[in-house]
């Protein structure tokens, strides 16, 4: 910190041009003073609901993919009322629609459904610019503004705005409109989601940086480095994360740890320090154990293994994925999809790259569990979803997968060291929690695939074989080893 006084500090903050702004937001242990308080917003006599449905009813439909005019379809009155919810139903190849069901929404469940509507639209060059040029930077100011103690409507945000940072013709109005000073602010936060999408716009921001990071396309976040370093990377370092996982949920320290101080995600906490020249990367995706539960009926072939790896697969060569060594870390679907992505010819300067994989309890040939959900009678009553059906113990496709990864370890020479529960998980069958039971998702026979080394962990069940007790645990150890090696 420089010996200046506040006066001081914001007569820099007024001078210094966009580009400063962003590498010093950008920088480790930058002193917040650099920044200017976001500006006041414009008066207006509209409510923010009419504000987001106005710039909603200002956007394109062109170019939104059915999921995304499924979500219109809820959000703008021109086709239901936003306070009411679409019911629908299922048959066995998918979704068929009901008449609309007055349900009431909240106001805050409705700006959840607006955002998200934004969020389909930033996935779209040409409607960001149609954002920005609507005053929607504004607009998403007044909804932070009024909503910012609802973390879920602040990640929606991010992630709209990650998304526009993508775009250098619309690095000027986002900083304009105060978002930078948000952005330093979240990177000094203690929240790791708003830490992660300010990491990711500040990469996309920082275009004089020469880091390795090539662009953070939606759902790919670094855990390290997060700011800039003048020290090279040289080695990626891929975490994906499996069925109802995230960036944050599936990588923490073991819960019932008492190792302090504990770590709400271990691979940025404690790899990114016995990794310093490494860069960590990790992905985020939508999966669902039943369609039941689905945010959308429409994209059932976006959720096969294939499509998701390809889709995955673009989005980590946009980061620059391929350009250096790669160890990729993969829970339970993430393994499959790590296997998928390497299958693919596409993939074939990123296969090169691969040097060595990690699996946490990944179902080679299927799972019990899946197979249950699938069973002719219930699925009738369960609709697993497309995820869950591709898990079937002896899937036809996972055999074919397994059989193109062994040729492809084979070819490429890559090190495989692979994990295994040892302790069965409580599962209920009732939302009461009243009928339980104890099984093993993914069975040794099914998490060894018969590749490079396994070792079994005997005190470990499905969710906490990726989630280290301590730097100094057995699991950790073991990863750390293979990754040195």
């Amino acid at each position: 910190n420089w010996p200046w006084s506040d006066a001081e500090y914001r007569m820099i903050a007024q001078v210094i041009d966009n580009r400063t702004k962003v590498g010093l937001a950008h920088s480790a242990n930058v002193d917040l003073r650099f920044f200017l308080r976001p500006p006041a917003l414009p008066p207006t006599a509209s409510s923010i609901e009419d504000d987001l449905k106005e710039l909603l009813q200002s956007l394109p439909e062109d170019g939104l993919d059915a999921c995304g005019r499924f979500f219109l379809r809820r959000a703008l009155p021109k086709f239901i009322t936003p306070k009411t919810e679409t019911v629908w139903t299922h048959c066995e190849f998918g979704a068929e629609f009901l008449e609309p069901h007055p349900v009431e929404r909240s106001l805050k469940q409705r700006y959840l459904l607006y955002l998200q509507v934004l969020l389909n639209h930033s996935k779209i060059p040409e409607h960001c610019r149609k954002i920005v040029r609507q005053h929607g930077l504004l607009a998403l100011r007044r909804v932070y503004d009024d909503q910012a103690e609802n973390r879920h409507i602040v990640y929606y945000i991010g992630k709209i705005l990650a998304n526009i940072s993508l775009h250098e013709d619309l690095h000027r109005p986002l900083i304009e409109a105060g978002w930078l000073t948000i952005f330093a602010e979240w990177m000094k936060g203690n929240d790791l989601q708003l830490n992660l999408l300010a990491t990711k716009a500040l990469i996309n921001l920082d275009r004089d940086y020469e880091a390795p990071s090539g662009v953070m396309l939606d759902g790919v976040y670094q855990y390290h480095p997060q700011c800039r370093t003048r020290s090279p990377a040289h080695v990626d370092i891929v975490f994906i994360p499996g069925l109802l996982g995230g960036p944050v949920w599936t990588w923490r320290q073991n819960d019932s740890s008492t190792a302090r101080p504990f770590s709400k995600c271990w691979p940025k906490d404690w790899l990114a320090k016995d990794c310093p020249s490494a860069r960590i990367l990790t992905v985020e995706y939508d999966t669902n154990l039943s369609t039941w539960s689905t945010a959308c009926p429409y994209d059932h072939a976006e959720r096969t293994l294939r499509a998701r790896s390809l889709i995955l697969l673009n989005k980590l060569r946009e980061a620059g994925v391929g350009e250096r060594p790669i160890i990729w870390i993969g829970h339970s679907m993430g393994g499959l999809l790590i296997k998928s992505i390497l299958a693919q010819s596409e993939a074939e300067q990123i296969t090169k790259a691969t040097k060595g994989i990690i699996f946490f309890s990944v179902p080679h040939r299927g799972s019990d569990m899946a197979s249950w959900a699938a069973d002719s009678t219930r699925k009738y009553i369960l609709f697993p979803s497309v995820e869950v059906r591709e898990l079937i113990r002896g899937s036809t496709e996972l055999l074919r997968l397994h059989s193109l990864f062994k040729k492809v370890v084979s070819t490429y020479d890559i090190s495989v060291l692979s994990f295994g529960e040892g302790l069965p998980l409580n599962i209920s069958l009732r939302k009461n929690g009243v009928e339980w039971i104890q099984t093993l998702l993914v069975p040794p026979e099914s998490s060894n695939p018969d590749i490079g080394t396994f070792k079994l962990m005997e005190d470990q069940n499905h969710l906490t074989i990726c989630k280290p007790a301590s730097r100094s645990s057995a699991l950790y150890r073991n990863i750390l080893s293979f990754i040195f090696d």
